[in-house]
């Protein structure tokens, strides 16, 4: 791909790239100027209940990507139909892109009588055999394991945009969550360090206790190393209800953090985003579910948009 004029132009002008958005308010590819095609179709559903889909564009040689924002089971059958489609009409070489793969927190059985519904999704993704699988922040290594073809995609560059909106100090507390976000937090601190030389960041560990049975939060204990009076950004993957982001933030006022900021990459619900906006200084998370910022006005609200 190459810059031209602030925009993008796909890189093989000789064949035309397809580019198919199932959510029609989410575009990977607004930034694109040249050579790509974007299709039109129709769906709706039959009196019975059936989905019914159609391309309603012309398709010749090319390639094709899929975009869309799983919210519910039904997109990842739009997903599927939409395959079968697009194959019919010739498309053979076919990529995937849906930041939010579902059902990554149920990545192993907790319980006797539970589905792995993980590999349920990932196989109905790998029946459509589709070249490339684009997705954002897995949850764990679990996700890109069971995903034929899977490409990770790099959210780095907003948390470090994340951190210059909270500081212009030289301290920054970086809160990892939970024992299971630690490897990934340690990470991204490497990447804050190397990219920006103005802040020193220190990590600081954080505990849960949660009953596996209902789900629910019983006991917050944050670790050694926070800097009084720093901003204090938490880093996690997903924000459902915010339980265990509000109750850490009572835990680090305690402590005397500074500015309380909140980064997670994706964001279930509606009332997850307003809780954590009404309690904390900064909330930061991207668009792989909802535009959020379209939704909600709070002033210290920001949605990254995820880009191809």
């Amino acid at each position: 791909m190459t810059k031209q004029q602030n925009h993008i132009t796909w890189k093989n002008e000789s064949e035309e790239l397809y580019v198919l958005n199932l959510d029609q308010n989410f575009d990977p590819f607004a930034d694109y100027f040249n050579g790509i095609f974007k299709v039109n179709f129709s769906k709706g559903l039959f009196p019975a209940g059936e989905p019914n889909f159609k391309i309603e564009s012309s398709l010749y040689n090319g390639n094709m990507v899929i975009t869309h924002r799983i919210n519910s089971v039904s997109d990842l059958i739009d997903i599927v139909i939409a395959n079968d489609a697009v194959r019919r009409m010739g498309i053979k070489n076919i990529e995937l892109f849906i930041p939010y793969f579902p059902a990554a927190r149920q990545d192993r059985i907790c319980n006797t009588g539970e589905a792995f519904t993980l590999k349920i999704f990932a196989d109905m993704i790998n029946s459509c055999g589709f070249d490339k699988v684009s997705i954002l922040c897995p949850h764990s290594d679990v996700t890109p394991a069971l995903i034929n073809n899977v490409h990770i995609l790099d959210e780095r560059e907003f948390m470090l945009q994340s951190v210059l909106q909270m500081s212009n100090g030289k301290d920054v507390n970086i809160v990892c969550p939970d024992a299971g976000a630690g490897k990934r937090v340690q990470k991204i601190i490497e990447y804050l360090s190397n990219q920006d030389r103005t802040h020193h960041y220190h990590l600081v560990r954080c505990e849960k206790i949660r009953d596996v049975k209902d789900g629910s939060l019983k006991e917050f204990y944050v670790g050694e190393g926070l800097v009084e009076g720093a901003p204090t950004l938490i880093i996690d993957d997903i924000n459902c209800k915010g339980g265990t982001f509000l109750g850490l933030a009572e835990k680090l006022r305690e402590k005397k953090c500074g500015s309380l900021g909140l980064f997670t990459t994706h964001s279930d619900c509606q009332e997850g985003v307003e809780n954590v906006s009404r309690k904390f200084d900064f909330v930061f998370t991207t668009n792989s579910k909802q535009n959020w910022s379209d939704i909600l006005k709070f002033a210290d609200l920001t949605t990254y948009k995820i880009k191809y």
